[in-house]
């Protein structure tokens, strides 16, 4: 962040900072662009500017004609009473461009917490007045930042305490020395749910408009492409669609990508990242200062933030509690920046009126009147010179009243000194200010032309007269987009003077602005609106539109599910029902509901689980709100939202039921995405309930249509499907006796995976395939696909995966010797995730069994069992009836074999876990539980029907013959 200082040519001082050209004391009146222009070619004096530079530097790539630019020329020669004949600052090269003449030099002034216009200071080199302890506090606490300790720094105080301008004032001052980098982000205030994130939005975006733009996007690119993927605006749409497949999938791992981020762009150099009136800041963003304060990387990185305590105690926000964690482990440090003394006062009378002959009462005067608060003491002086109580006359400036008159006139609070300022101004401007507050501290100037019905040329014109005058409002940038067109940005001064404003209008006028602004945004956005969505939602909640509200929250909500701020998200969803609570109901209505019930699902389920009671009425609701209209566009997301709440719950019946359901909505829509989406789900359930035909089947079908068919998989899971389906049937294939084949889908997975570079997809394969090895009893190859899956679970936040990962490593480790270890991981994961318990525990009882702790693994076997038959999954019946058996053979074998009803009980349940492979049709299992009944009819003396059996299932397999299951079972038969 480059900040500037003044610029002086002949008697001219142009102020870059609040755009606006001095002449001695006069304000010259320029409009925004023309001033952009003078701006340009006072930067560049003495040199050629061509008219394409010019065109570039101040209009960018809007289209700009010869004629508009010579207007502008000849209003900015006007307004410093050149000659174009005989030009002293610009001059013309006829075909070639313009030079700016005069000497250009930079110079600042310094400043009472306030510019003498009432504008916070920015200036490089400018002292700011009364307020020497806490730079030297700031400089003091940099200095710990280069040295690679990061400090976070909160400025704290009232409002026009001047907050903003030490922050500025500091960061001139270190960016006149050189070798920083700094990036600043506003919060704004925002009612009703706030938008996760905005300020650091703010920030990146700051960051990646600035001169090194190139490598800061290096860096979000390799650190925090989560939040790269979040501004589209900066990318290509190839770099966009790259970013989309290493997304992070949880809100920590956005949150390490960020603190990366930063920390990687501060490892050369200084970087400072300031962040405004924090007391109206997102949870999301508290998160995450919060994660960059007590990280212990060394970074030289400083963090400073302003806020208002009081606001933030009035309004119980949670920046209070962050503060007061951070201050306890002295992970902050917060300055408290106090009111102006007299002799403050005193310094800056005498910078703003140099030479003035003012009475000492004068100082004591505004000190009394003021408490020393630096924006009143500004907004008194200003009504001084406006209402011509002082004057400047032979050089010198002097009061026009007597001292004491001022004093018994002056009386006023803050508030009415604002309200009288207002008052005093035109009718048409009192109007404007009106409509300005309705929209924001920031607004544009086409809005205001539509709430007023007025040309918005003459709209601009207004906000230019009070941005010239320093009267409530100044000049920001201006913006320019297809949609909309150009036109100019300005802000309040100050908070006090746009809630002032604000409090002037009645209910029912805003109410009338709220509409005409919310669809004039809408209308000019277009299909960008979506990016404006929680502005959309607050304008047409308060224009009376409660549905066209409710719809945005629900797009303001997915976003914030998309940057896993999932507090923002489900205070979106829920602020969109309570609009609809009232309405009546209709298709439109009741359609609006349906997704936002459908969308709350997800950061409930993040933040609560899935046994959650909102999370059901949630989804309850969805479900009653889709029978209600029938299937529709909306009724696949509804289903398939209720098809994960139910998977996540171990209801593996119904949601290979609600198959049917989206199949239909499927066809009906002829979408062949969803018709291969419904497969991959139906074969899912399949698998789980143990119909292993029909799942190779169906799952073959759906990576034959994903294979064929081009569409955005990303809008269902966010995995790619072919490499999901692939590896869900190799599991299937394994038990259906394809050993081989179920290997080879697994290698086709991995390639696609690679090929796509989608790091979920990755993690999923590795995690099967560790599966697949402990299926082949390959313990090392199952550690090794387990450490893989848990390495890229790790760094992107895939939890669930990364748990179902941590079960085959704990089985891994367990079975190579290291038993305490591997008991300890798997149950740390039971602990905590309840769906598929069934096939989890079989691996806890299989460690039991090999460790020869019989009592744990057959409690470990019924608990599984219990499971299985109450969530009807059936896929793990065979083995878990036969690890009964075993458990039990070797329990009777501890007894010396005099424990015939373990044998007995043993053989049922193989014969049990036989019977239930036959009904899956599970070769592989049958074969396991054939072999381990073998060796308990051998010792009975029933060889010739215990090696029958194991033949008859042997012959069937037609491949995987060196797999150890089918290994043993050779052996087996050739004892005979």
């Amino acid at each position: 962040m480059n900040v500037p200082q003044d610029l002086r040519f002949e008697d001219f001082r142009l102020d870059r900072r609040n755009q606006e050209v001095r002449r001695g004391s006069r304000v010259i009146s320029l409009r925004p662009k023309s001033f952009a222009v003078l701006q340009f070619l006072a930067e560049n004096p003495g040199r050629l500017v061509t008219q394409t530079e010019l065109l570039k530097a101040v209009w960018g790539a809007t289209a700009v004609s010869d004629g508009l630019l010579r207007n502008y020329i000849m209003e900015v020669r006007q307004a410093l009473g050149d000659d174009a004949s005989n030009p002293r600052f610009i001059e013309t090269l006829p075909r070639r461009g313009v030079r700016f003449l005069p000497k250009v030099t930079a110079q600042s002034g310094p400043s009472a917490g306030l510019e003498p216009d009432g504008v916070v200071t920015t200036s490089a080199s400018r002292e700011l007045i009364g307020r020497d302890q806490e730079l030297s506090s700031l400089e003091r606490l940099m200095a710990s930042a280069l040295a690679g300790k990061r400090q976070i720094v909160f400025i704290a105080g009232a409002a026009g305490i001047g907050k903003t301008a030490l922050l500025q004032a500091f960061l001139g001052n270190i960016a006149a020395a050189g070798d920083v980098r700094i990036v600043c982000g506003h919060c704004v205030e925002q009612f009703g749910t706030r938008e996760a994130y905005l300020p650091i939005f703010d920030a990146l975006s700051r960051l990646c408009a600035e001169e090194r733009a190139t490598e800061a996007l290096t860096v979000l690119a390799q650190y925090a492409p989560s939040w790269l993927a979040q501004m589209p605006g900066l990318l290509s749409a190839d770099e966009f669609q790259t970013l989309q497949k290493v997304q992070a999938t949880t809100q920590a791992r956005m949150l390490g990508e960020f603190c990366e981020a930063l920390e990687a762009l501060a490892a050369d150099q200084l970087l400072v990242l300031g962040l405004e009136d924090l007391h109206w800041t997102d949870l999301a963003t508290l998160d995450l200062l919060s994660i960059v304060a007590r990280r212990e990387h060394r970074a030289r990185l400083m963090v400073v933030g302003t806020y208002r305590p009081a606001d933030a105690i009035v309004s119980n926000h949670p920046l209070r509690a962050v503060l007061s964690d951070l201050e306890v482990h002295r992970q902050c440090t917060v300055l408290l920046p106090e009111n102006l003394t007299e002799d403050d006062v005193h310094t800056y009378l005498s910078y703003r009126f140099p030479a003035h002959e003012f009475p000492p009462t004068l100082t004591q005067i505004i000190h009394r009147n003021t408490a020393g608060n630096p924006l009143f003491v500004t907004a008194i002086v200003d009504e001084l010179e406006r209402d011509g109580l002082v004057d400047q006359r032979d050089g010198r400036w002097r009061l026009t009243e007597n001292a004491e008159k001022l004093d018994a006139g002056k009386s006023a609070s803050l508030r009415q000194l604002i309200e009288g300022q207002l008052s005093r101004l035109p009718a048409n401007e009192q109007r404007l200010l009106e409509v300005a507050a309705v929209i924001g501290s920031a607004f544009g100037s086409d809005l205001v032309a539509a709430a007023l019905e007025i040309d918005p040329v003459e709209a601009e014109e207004r906000c230019d007269g009070l941005a010239r005058r320093h009267q409530i409002l100044r000049a920001t940038q201006e913006r320019s987009d297809e949609s909309s067109g150009e036109h100019s940005r300005y802000e309040f001064i100050h908070d006090l003077y746009r809630n002032a404003a604000f409090d002037r209008s009645s209910q029912g006028r805003r109410h009338h602005w709220y509409k005409s602004i919310a669809e004039k945004m809408a209308a000019d956005l277009g299909d960008r609106a979506n990016e404006a969505a929680t502005e959309l939602a607050y304008y047409f909640e308060h224009a009376g539109m409660p549905n066209m509200a409710a719809q945005y929250c629900a797009v303001a909500g997915e976003r914030a599910s998309r940057q896993f701020a999932n507090a923002e998200a489900i205070g979106q969803f829920r602020r969109g029902v309570d609009l609809l609570k009232n309405q009546r109901a209709s298709k439109e209505r009741d359609a609006i509901e349906l997704r936002l019930q459908v969308g709350i699902a997800a950061p409930l389920v993040a933040r609560q689980g899935y046994r959650s009671q909102e999370v059901v009425a949630a989804l309850s609701r969805a479900w009653e709100l889709n029978e209600s209209l029938g299937d529709g566009p909306q009724s696949f997301a509804a289903l398939r939202a209720f098809y994960e709440l139910l998977m996540g719950r171990s209801d593996y019946l119904r949601t290979f039921e609600l198959c049917d359901k989206l199949a239909s909505v499927a066809q009906r829509e002829r979408d062949p995405y969803l018709v291969a989406e419904t497969l991959r789900l139906r074969g899912i359930s399949a698998l789980f309930l143990g119909r292993l035909r029909e799942s190779e089947t169906v799952l073959t079908e759906a990576i034959g249509v994903f294979s064929r068919e081009k569409g955005d998989s990303k809008v269902l899971a966010p995995d790619d499907p072919v490499v999901s389906s692939a590896v869900t049937l190799s599991l299937a294939l394994w038990m259906l006796g394809y050993p081989e084949q179920a290997l080879n889908w697994t290698r086709g997975a991995f390639n696609r995976a690679n090929a796509l570079d989608a790091q979920f997809s990755m993690a999923i394969a590795h995690c099967f395939r560790a599966i697949l090895m402990r299926f082949l009893r390959n313990h090392a190859a199952t550690l090794e696909e387990a450490d893989k899956a848990i390495a890229i679970c790790n760094k992107f936040g895939f939890g669930y995966w990364g748990a179902q990962a941590s079960l085959e490593r704990g089985w891994a480790i367990a079975m190579q010797g290291r038993a305490s270890e591997g008991i300890k991981e798997i149950k740390s994961v039971l602990s905590t995730v309840s769906m598929g318990q069934g096939g989890s525990l079989a691996k806890l009882a299989e460690v039991y069994l090999h460790v020869g702790k019989i009592r744990e693994g057959l409690q470990a076997v019924d608990q599984a069992l219990n499971f299985v038959l109450e969530h009807k999954e059936a896929a793990w019946e065979p083995e878990l009836y036969r690890l009964k058996g075993e458990l039990l053979m070797q329990r009777s074998l501890a007894k010396g074999g005099k424990r015939t009803n373990d044998n007995d009980q043993a053989e049922r349940a193989f014969m049990t876990a036989i019977e239930r492979a036959q009904q899956n049709e599970a070769k592989a299992f049958e074969l396991r539980a054939a072999t381990s009944l073998h060796r308990l009819w051998s010792k009975k003396g029933k060889r010739a029907d215990a090696r029958r059996m194991v033949a008859e299932v042997y012959d069937w397999f037609s491949e995987g013959f060196d797999t150890p299951d089918l290994i043993d079972a050779r052996r087996l038969l050739r004892k005979q």
